[in-house]
């Protein structure tokens, strides 16, 4: 296959891929919103399991993406470069901060804290339950 073709093939998979995300968050979102107390579904499918499709379409997607990058990598690093003139090493350092930012990016969700709530509950604390309304770790906790 030539690379044409290659970048065509890959390029219809990213679109496509992105289509099913943007529908099924979407889908997520309006059709089938969270808390409304009842269990509903499309075509089989409850919000759980359209999350899962969602989750996995979007790992679809960052693979595609990432191929997309590695065959236009020359491209890249060429636009990166450019020619020498006035002003060039400011590119280079601009494409370095954009790189920079983007790995912050994709760090950053597994060093920010998760936060558990729970649904009726006032502070995290369950009201009418055994215990409600204690502060954690006092001497009843133990």
């Amino acid at each position: 296959m030539k690379r044409p073709q290659v970048n065509l093939l890959i390029d219809t998979l990213a679109l496509a891929s992105f289509f099913l995300l943007a529908a099924t968050g979407v889908l997520m979102h309006f059709v089938l919103p969270p808390g409304s107390g009842r269990i509903s579904t499309m075509l089989g499918l409850n919000r759980h399991e359209w999350g899962g499709l969602h989750f996995w379409a979007a790992v679809v997607l960052f693979a595609i993406l990432s191929v997309h990058l590695i065959l236009h990598w020359r491209w890249i690093l060429a636009m990166v470069k450019g020619r020498e003139q006035e002003g060039s090493g400011m590119r280079v350092a601009l494409a370095f901060v954009a790189v920079l930012m983007l790995l912050a990016l994709l760090i950053s969700p597994f060093f920010l804290p998760v936060e558990q709530t729970t649904r009726g509950s006032e502070n995290g604390r369950l009201e009418g339950r055994p215990g409600a309304g204690r502060e954690p770790g006092s001497r009843h906790d133990r």
